[in-house]
């Protein structure tokens, strides 16, 4: 009996080749993942189609969960074809268990339509900044952790409203650390779609706020530098709305929290720009163009533009 149970193992890890099982392993890392995504974070755009049959050949038949990955339709409210979204099934995450990454599966019935297209955004966010770094060679992506990972064991920090001291769970989207010629840029990325009201955005930045200060940042993530980055989607003109009042409100939490002397240094750390729901759409300006907005200053800077600032105390 249990040689039968090894056999069968040993066979389920022969029907998928390294390239597939790279495959599964970067579904359940990324959780929802389309075929574009695939071919800008490994390839080129021009391979959708390459992509698209490989996923496919992961998933069961008739798009059950018997499969490595299953597929849904991604939701709409335009008519016309819509792209298939893959995640990881529970017979894909049982396969990367047996190699050592243990990753859950994601349960359809969870999922809402706002967590989903955040969740596709930050995929696509992160493919574009792989594809970024493959296609300008003088820049290297050393770090990334994204918010699936981070809230397993989450950088906290501790309030001190009054008399009672509360720890407080502090997870960004993603943290990614770019290099380019011994120049480091760690940064704290959020997408926004315009989903959190003026006190929930601002609870939430006080919190980063006293994260970054106390130096509980510098501790969890190994470096003292840091820009918290921003990137609001959807249509015009309402997403290039949301930013000036993200940018407004994020000045407003600095000169509440932070010492005259050290206010432009502090609002030096944020960026915010505004994004098309096909991020794709702005590949080459995302991080080679001036598109990221500083608080309080007039001119849009370029993702690169200069060193990343230190933390102030």
């Amino acid at each position: 009996m249990a040689t039968d149970t090894v056999s069968k193992k040993a066979q389920s890890k022969l029907s998928l080749s390294p390239r597939d099982l790279m495959i599964v392993r970067l579904v359940g890392l990324l959780r929802f993942v389309r075929a574009i995504d695939l071919s800008y974070r490994l390839a080129r755009p021009t391979l959708v189609s390459y992509y698209r049959r490989l996923l496919a050949s992961l998933c069961g038949p008739e798009d059950s969960q018997g499969g490595f990955l299953y597929r849904f339709a991604e939701p709409s409210i335009r008519k016309g074809e819509r792209a298939w979204i893959y995640a990881l099934s529970a017979k894909g995450a049982h396969i990367l268990a047996q190699e050592g990454t243990h990753l859950p599966p994601y349960k359809l019935r969870q999922l809402s339509y706002n967590y989903l297209r955040h969740s596709l955004q930050l995929t696509s966010f992160l493919c574009t900044a792989h594809f970024f770094v493959r296609t300008n060679p003088s820049y290297t992506l050393s770090r990334e952790m994204l918010s699936y990972e981070l809230a397993r064991h989450p950088p906290t920090v501790t309030l001190q409203p009054e008399e009672h001291t509360t720890p407080v769970a502090v997870v960004p989207d993603a943290f990614l650390c770019f290099e380019r010629g011994g120049e480091t840029f760690p940064v704290l990325f959020e997408i926004d779609r315009g989903t959190e009201f003026q006190h929930k955005f601002k609870k939430n930045l006080r919190n980063r706020i006293v994260f970054l200060r106390s130096g509980a940042y510098a501790r969890y993530f190994q470096t003292p530098a840091v820009l918290v980055a921003y990137a609001t989607t959807g249509a015009l003109p309402e997403r290039e709305t949301r930013r000036l009042t993200m940018q407004q409100w994020t000045l407003e939490v600095i000169d509440e929290m932070i010492t005259k002397e050290h206010r432009q240094g502090w609002r030096e750390l944020f960026r915010f720009c505004s994004l098309p729901d096909t991020i794709y759409d702005q590949t080459t300006a995302l991080f080679s163009e001036p598109v990221w907005h500083i608080p309080g200053l007039p001119d849009p800077v370029a993702f690169f533009d200069s060193p990343t600032p230190q933390l102030q105390e």
